[in-house]
């Protein structure tokens, strides 16, 4: 690989681009002088284009369009480029080929095991990862875990020895700006704590952990308010429980919103909160919310959480479907403006600084350079820096002693 980046070529690969996934690629095409190509798999789908999601496939025109495959100008720029980021297409044969070529290529991939290692167990689905990523373990491949979780899942089957590393989404965020924080608040005061769940309406993001929630902050006379945003099969239900819990006035329910309004949304709230169990990948919504300076509180189980936050630090950390804990915490951030007000602001240098897109971008230009030079990482923490192996038991042990020495 040449030694400038005006000189380097980069291809992105994956299925359709994004709002999630515009800032990393601006930021490339920014430092590489140009020399940067994303190339997508599929068109946008309809739903999303309905609930106001733009086709950014049709905006840029660094995208290449290989919804039918791999035609000669997309096998060109996949296999002639420096460093090929591949987020959706292993087995396209291009990649194959460039990585039977030694050529420099990045898997970036969230958890594989989102339902548990009892997939491992099914004969046909472990040949099927083997064959895909663990037979390329001495080739020059390379892992970006866009989950906490990622590595050790992709370690279960013998892929990527050595060669995982810290990575996520990159959303765009707002403009930093200081956050309005309501007065302080005691219990029968009349300042209002504004707590916002933002997510599709489904089991595994546990939406009615925010009713159960909303339910124990009533009991105690705590004044707060919260908004739900989304849709899905659970609206329906989550509808009936607010209703059954007597919190119609204090829980709305808004259904689908543009991703300018959710983060609007997120702009005018205290806390957010992000209740997902393994099955979230990543969540790029704890992105945003600590973009917009708000104090988030979010489950252990969700891919981004052990990456972006710092528990005590820039937000909260609960373990996953521990109501009496999802309690607390909120309970801290409604009686100590202090403390919501510094884990927002916290949060926000986080993923504007250390883990905002432009760091990304040249962390993985400068992590390249090092691997293309057989030098030692240069980095220790953040995007780039070495993804360890965590095993679902041990972040949820991680988190209850985080919890003790908080007491």
């Amino acid at each position: 690989m040449q030694t400038t980046c005006e000189q380097i070529k980069l291809v992105l690969i994956s299925n359709f681009l994004n709002h999630h996934q515009l800032p990393l690629c601006e930021e490339f095409l920014d430092l590489l002088d140009g020399s940067f190509r994303f190339v997508a798999t599929q068109p946008i789908p309809e739903e999303r284009l309905r609930m106001g999601y733009a086709n950014y496939n049709d905006m840029y025109p660094f995208v290449i369009k290989a919804y039918d495959g791999e035609d000669e100008e997309t096998a060109r720029a996949i296999y002639d480029a420096d460093i090929v980021i591949n987020a959706g297409a292993p087995a396209l044969r291009s990649v194959i080929r460039r990585v039977w070529s030694d050529r420099l290529t990045f898997v970036y991939a969230e958890r594989l095991l989102k339902d548990g290692d009892r997939v491992l167990r099914n004969p046909l689905r472990l040949l099927k990862y083997k064959w895909l990523f663990s037979r390329f373990s001495r080739k020059n491949l390379h892992l970006l875990c866009a989950s906490s979780y990622a590595a050790s899942d992709f370690s279960k089957i013998g892929a990527f020895p050595g060669k995982k590393y810290k990575w996520g989404y990159f959303p765009e965020l707002p403009p930093v700006m200081e956050k309005n924080v309501c007065g302080p608040l005691r219990k029968g005061g009349s300042s209002e704590l504004s707590i916002l769940w933002a997510g599709r309406l489904l089991d595994w993001k546990r939406p009615y952990d925010a009713v159960e929630l909303a339910r124990s902050l009533y009991v105690e006379s705590i004044p707060f308010n919260l908004r739900i945003i989304g849709n899905g099969v659970e609206f329906a239900g989550v509808q009936e429980a607010v209703k059954a819990a007597g919190l119609i006035g204090r829980v709305e329910m808004l259904g689908s919103k543009g991703p300018d309004e959710v983060k609007s949304a997120m702009a005018e709230s205290d806390v957010f909160l992000f209740t997902s169990d393994y099955r979230e990948g990543w969540g790029a919504v704890l992105n945003e919310a600590m973009g917009c300076g708000t104090a988030v509180v979010a489950s252990h189980a969700c891919g981004s959480t052990n990456f972006l936050i710092r528990h005590g630090v820039n937000g909260l950390i609960y373990p996953c479907g521990c109501i009496e804990s999802l309690q607390r915490q909120v309970r801290l951030l409604a009686i100590d403006d202090d403390l919501r007000i510094r884990l927002g602001r916290a949060a926000r240098e986080t993923v504007h600084g250390e883990w905002g897109a432009h760091s990304a971008a040249s962390r993985l230009l400068e992590l390249s350079d090092s691997i293309v030079g057989k030098r030692a990482n240069p980095f220790t923490a953040g995007p780039c820096s070495k993804a360890y192996d965590i095993s679902n038991e041990e972040a949820e042990a991680a988190v209850f002693d985080s919890m003790k020495r908080q007491d």
